[in-house]
Parts: structure tokens; C-alpha cells; sequence
């Protein structure tokens, strides 16, 4: 059985045209290989597609995400039980007495608009405020829990 080399020429194909060199490998280097040529080669359709929506997280989904990044799954239920606790991820929940607001209750709201201008309508604004104020006092919303638990306020 002879031994047969085939060689793509990638020019060819760049021109259209595939061209394949059944070449006996005593004849590799020699004017007598036989050049076979074949179908031209098909241009490929490239088709565009619409851009890919992402909806927008809700404001739990969200606090998650952050939560998890920041300090790993298992802080994730201390946090959300807190935020069920003071507003129930409510980003308009006001307390009638005290004057706190949004989804962290951030007293004075003043504190809140300064560090994001748009706190009082914006759920991650308040969500970022309220990571930020859980690990300034409280290190972590495991530590906050326990302290809103034994305190009723943190």
C-alpha cells in the first residue's frame, strides 16, 4: 500500500478555491504531483444579533451579590433578616418617630445624601450605604444582627 501526503493549500482557499495535492511522498518534490481540484469553497454568512438585555436586579438580588463578595455566603441571611427587619428592602420606608429612612434607616438622612446624592430614591445607593455603615460598626452582618437582636435598633 502506497503511502499518500495530502496538503491543504491556504491560499487557495483564501481565493475561493480548494485545492488539495495528493502528493506519493517519492514524488513530494517533484513536477510530476497531480494537483485535483475541487468545489469552490463557500463564504460564510455571519448574521447579527440583537444585544443581549440584562435586566436589572432587584434590590435583594443585589444586596446578595455585595453581600457575598464582601464577606461570603453564610454573612448573606444575617443580612437580609436585618434589612427585613428595618424596612423590608422598602426603599421610601420612613420611621414616623425617629426620622430614619430608606432600606438601611440611615438617621440623620442628611448623613445618607451626602455620602449619595440620590439616596433617597435609589435602592443601591442605600444598599451600598448600609454595607458600608455594617462594616465601619459593626465589622461584619453577623456581628449587626446579634447587636439589632439583643438592642431592637443598629
Amino acid at each position: 500500500m502506497e503511502t499518500i501526503i495530502k496538503i491543504s493549500l491556504f491560499f487557495s482557499l483564501v481565493a475561493g478555491v480548494s485545492q488539495v495535492q495528493d502528493v506519493k511522498p517519492e514524488l513530494k518534490n517533484s513536477t510530476q504531483a497531480q494537483i485535483i481540484q475541487a468545489e469552490p469553497v463557500k463564504p460564510i454568512e455571519v448574521v447579527p444579533q440583537a444585544p443581549t438585555v440584562v435586566e436589572p436586579q432587584t434590590p435583594e438580588a443585589y444586596a446578595e451579590q455585595k453581600v457575598t463578595e464582601r464577606w461570603g455566603a453564610e454573612h448573606w441571611d444575617s443580612f437580609n433578616k436585618l434589612v427585613h427587619k428595618e424596612s423590608g428592602y422598602r426603599v421610601d420606608a420612613e420611621n414616623p418617630s425617629s426620622g430614619a429612612y430608606g432600606i438601611p434607616q440611615c438617621l440623620p438622612v442628611s448623613k445618607c445624601i451626602a455620602e449619595y446624592p440620590d439616596f433617597k430614591t435609589n435602592p443601591i445607593s442605600q444598599i451600598n450605604w448600609m454595607l458600608d455603615y455594617v462594616a465601619d460598626r459593626y465589622g461584619n452582618p453577623i456581628n449587626a444582627l446579634n447587636f439589632h437582636l439583643s438592642h431592637n435598633w443598629y
